[in-house]
């Protein structure tokens, strides 16, 4: 009898193992109908919930068993599988199972089985559920199929979508490399109205080029295509491996909304036969767009990531939140990390061939609109042109960019759309060591003031002492229009109009920057008539050169001026009047000193040559510039004055436009080299790196090499940088915090990491970097906090001055627009040999004297000066260096050194 239960027991264990086991989509069931309640009909999406009967416990299973439920295919488990009850989704048609087992420790297989089947009522046509494609053949997806789980595109097979295709919220589109899935006037959207579904995934191979494109995933969206209701619509990559980077999408004409992402691209370099191109992956006439019919739970909605991507395009697009509520001011349109992106719009095409791309006077530009950022770019480069920003809060915002804004237009009319209490800007950019910012219109629909907070068109901090200027701009009905912080010293705001600025001021320098204009060619601004034009929140001065008269009816004139930092404003008249010609799509610059140099630009070559021999001729007249002081003596003195000044005037201005040349040479073969889509050049960009003699270009040059791995390079540059530079307080502080900046990132990316994958001892140190200054460095590492973490600083310095409070109105105005000047002295030659001149811009009250004294102390001359512009003949002292001082009364109101020949 005993043996006979062994064998009986044994045989239960073996069929209870079968069923285990069993891939059938519907399950034997052996024991009682009744052991599983729940519901034998669902319709698609609908969730039942099943649970243990107590006659299941007649068949003595062991009151330790733990239990797992399974179901077929067409179902999903939505609950815990291991609780007595469970909640099943129904998502394909056809008939399937719930099945629960029952596990005792003993074993290592179900000691009991019991299962129920469910018929599921759907009117969808197909069902594909972790499904493969292989074939070379290609497949079309039926109307109103379903996908569920994962559907594989494998290596030369294709599929096509035309119609609608409904997804589970586990449903993934895998494109293989070689695969490729074309959406034709198609839809892909959620099955469930409740929930989200996953996403499409186009694998690439990171070591292979996109050309041939079977190399990559490739994924076509077109003809009026949209994709709906996904948490991450499109991914460059498998989403966990960085290997499987490189896949290809081609998007147009086709529609993105209320997608958590729509697309979401991870580094990848498009490298064949050592040569990098642009990636191949773009938008055109494409809609992102989130409305009221969305299911997103987060706050920091992104239509576009891209994260070190070269060269992607977004033409003639749509990014817009059409929410009735409030938007989130986290919303972004585009938000990049270390990549190229272009946006661009186009001529109309209702407009005859009258125009080309560079002159249209009606242009059908890309869109951003209500959103927090449209576009958020840190590192990198980023051009746009002809594109629309509709009351954004803040319509670009640009960190460390190589940066070009170019015939835009940006609408700030957005207080009363966003909640919060930061300002509305049109371009916030940091760091940005070289930038075009030119035929831009900013604009409010605001007539009064009290609309909420400042509507500022472009904050600019810190683009240090590279030559760049903001050009041939348009600031209407704004609260500032230009606001400027930290060192700008290189910075030139020239031929932009201002207009009906409300209660703030058309430039706001909090920062250091030069004089504006030069005698041969004026700043150009054209200013409003009864707001405040100059602001100077420093204790420096600011020359302003002008053309025409210093008189209220010259448009040209900055009538009223504040100072409230300790420096003062100077206006200059009678400048040369600035042409304020648009550079946009100029031919090569000409050579501006045919006397100087021979060269001529016409090619790339001539470019170099032409730079070359402008470098050369602009050092030494620097050299001499700086030594002669003439830049404090043009800050003091009039031409009037003495002809010294004249000659003051025509170095600077001589030095003005070489500098200006320069620039203009640099910018435009820089711009060229990222925007040919062939062939980025690196070693011809790393040339001009090298041949900019600016400190901002020796970080760029220094983060070049960074950024292809040589780190070796990275250093030796690094260091060179206090050897080349005189420094000071403010360069030296950027400096070790630039060092320490990349030793840090040294660290990490040869560890074989990169920035997401910091420790947490790391990203406290980077925190530290971030909030030593304003500089490169800092700029730097909070936008790796802010992309990859969500550790932003975005905090806004206020003006210094009380915005409800400052004298606006001409008539409270007129005491703050005399250019006054403090006295200033001015002794040349330097070397001299018979004869000293001594300048005063204001003679002080009282006897006033200049004594010279020898090494020893001695004095060996003095004699009374009782004019602005003296003459002191001094042919009687021997050759030497001699101590001299000028002397009011009793005190000593200058002293220094000069060398008699």
């Amino acid at each position: 009898m005993r043996k006979i239960f062994l064998i009986l027991l044994v045989t239960i264990l073996s069929v209870n193992i079968m069923w285990a086991q069993s891939g059938n989509e519907q399950k034997a069931n052996t024991s009682r109908t009744d052991e599983i309640i729940g519901n034998s009909t669902l319709s698609c999406c609908q969730v039942g919930s099943y649970e243990i009967s107590n006659a299941i416990w007649y068949n003595s299973i062991p009151n330790n068993a733990t239990i797992e439920w399974e179901v077929s295919e067409n179902l999903r488990i939505v609950s815990d599988r291991n609780a007595p009850q469970v909640d099943v989704c129904a998502v394909g048609p056809g008939t399937g199972y719930v099945t629960v087992n029952f596990y005792v420790e003993e074993y290592t297989f179900a000691v009991y089985t019991t299962t129920k089947n469910v018929s599921i009522t759907s009117n969808y046509s197909s069902y594909y559920s972790n499904y493969s494609y292989s074939s070379t053949t290609p497949l079309t997806l039926p109307a109103n199929s379903v996908i569920a789980g994962t559907f594989t595109i494998e290596s030369g097979a294709k599929v096509n979508i035309t119609s609608t295709v409904y997804c589970y919220e586990d449903a993934k589109f895998v494109i293989q490399p070689g695969g490729k899935l074309v959406i034709n006037n198609g839809t892909i959207t959620n099955l469930c109205s409740n929930k989200m579904w996953d996403g499409i995934y186009v694998i690439g191979n990171k070591t292979l080029p996109q050309t041939p494109t079977t190399n990559q995933g490739y994924l076509e969206i077109k003809n009026h295509s949209l994709i709906e209701n996904a948490r991450g619509a499109i991914h460059n990559w498998d989403g966990s491996d960085d290997n499987t980077t490189g896949g290809i999408v081609i998007a147009s004409n086709s529609s993105f909304i209320n997608n958590e992402s729509a697309a979401l691209f991870e580094p990848y370099d498009n490298i064949d036969n050592g040569v990098q191109s642009d990636e191949k992956s773009q938008f055109s006439s494409c809609t992102f767009m989130i409305d009221d019919q969305n299911m997103i739970a987060s706050d920091n909605i992104v239509f576009a990531t891209i994260n070190g991507i070269k060269g992607i395009y977004f033409k003639t697009c749509e990014f817009r939140d059409d929410r009735t509520s409030i938007p989130n001011a986290f919303t972004k349109g585009i938000l990049s990390y270390n990549s190229d992106i272009k946006v661009r719009g186009r001529c109309d095409n209702s407009i005859p061939v009258l125009y080309n791309e560079c002159d249209c006077p009606i242009f059908n530009g890309t869109t951003f609109s209500r959103l927090g950022r449209g576009i958020y770019a840190q590192g990198g480069t980023l051009t746009v042109n002809k594109v629309i920003f509709d009351k954004c809060h803040r319509s670009i915002d640009a960190r460390t960019v190589n940066l070009t804004v170019t015939q835009s237009k940006f609408n700030l009319t957005s207080c009363d759309i966003f909640e919060g209490n930061t300002d509305v800007i049109g371009i916030y950019f940091a760091s940005c060591w070289t930038f075009v910012m030119e035929e831009n219109d900013f604009f409010s629909n605001y007539t009064l003031d009290g609309h909420g907070e400042r509507v500022i068109g472009v904050m600019c901090w810190s683009s240090s002492n590279n030559t760049n200027t903001i050009y041939r701009n348009k600031f209407r009905s704004l609260d500032s229009g230009i606001v400027l912080y930290q060192d700008n010293g290189g910075l030139q705001i020239q031929c932009n109009e201002f207009s009906a600025l409300w209660n703030g001021d058309d430039i706001s320098a909090c920062g250091t920057i030069p004089a504006q204009g030069s005698p041969s060619k004026s700043a150009g601004n054209k200013f409003s008539p009864e707001r405040l034009n100059i602001y100077n929140g420093t204790a420096n001065q600011i020359t302003y050169y002008l053309s025409g008269a210093n008189t209220s009816g010259n448009p040209y004139f900055p009538a009223h001026l504040y100072s409230a930092g300790g420096g003062t404003i100077v206006r200059i008249p009678g400048a040369t009047a600035n042409p304020c010609t648009s550079t946009i799509c100029t031919p090569p610059t000409p050579n501006p000193f045919p006397g100087v140099i021979k060269g001529k630009s016409t090619t790339i070559n001539d470019d170099i040559s032409l730079y070359n021999e402008l470098q050369q001729a602009y050092e030494p007249r620097l050299a001499e510039y700086k030594a002669a002081g003439y830049d404090f003596l043009l800050k003091n003195f009039n031409k009037e004055d003495d002809d010294i000044v004249v000659k003051a005037e025509r170095m600077q201005d001589t030095l003005a436009t070489i500098s200006l040349t320069m620039s203009e040479i640099a910018k435009r073969n820089i711009n060229a080299i990222y925007q040919d889509t062939l062939v980025f050049d690196r070693e011809a960009l790393n040339g001009w790196y090298n041949r900019i003699n600016t400190i901002g270009a020796k970080y760029s040059l220094v983060n070049s090499y960074f950024e292809t791995g040589e780190y070796d390079l990275a250093r030796q540059e690094l260091a060179s940088i206090p050897q080349r530079f005189a420094l000071d307080e403010n360069e030296s502080a950027e400096y070790d915090n630039f060092c320490q900046f990349n030793s840090l990132r040294e660290s990490v990316f040869k560890s074989g990491r990169n920035y997401k994958q910091l420790t947490e001892e790391e990203i406290a140190e980077l925190q530290e970097i971030a909030e030593q200054n304003a500089g490169i460095s800092s700029t730097s590492a909070s936008s790796i906090l802010c992309f990859f973490y969500g550790i932003c600083h975005d905090e806004e310095p206020e003006i210094d001055y009380d915005m409800d409070n400052t004298p606006n109105a001409p008539a409270a105005l007129e005491e703050e627009t005399i250019d006054a000047k403090s006295i200033a002295i001015y002794v040349y030659p330097n070397p001299a040999e018979n004869e000293l001149n001594v300048l005063f811009n204001d003679m002080p009250d009282g006897k006033n004297t200049i004594e010279l004294l020898d090494v020893t102390g001695r004095l060996m001359l003095s004699q009374e000066i009782t004019s602005t512009n003296a003459r002191i003949d001094i042919s009687s002292l021997t050759q030497g260096v001699y101590m001299y001082r000028i002397v009011n009364g009793e005190n000593v109101i200058v002293r220094d050194r000069i060398v008699k020949e």
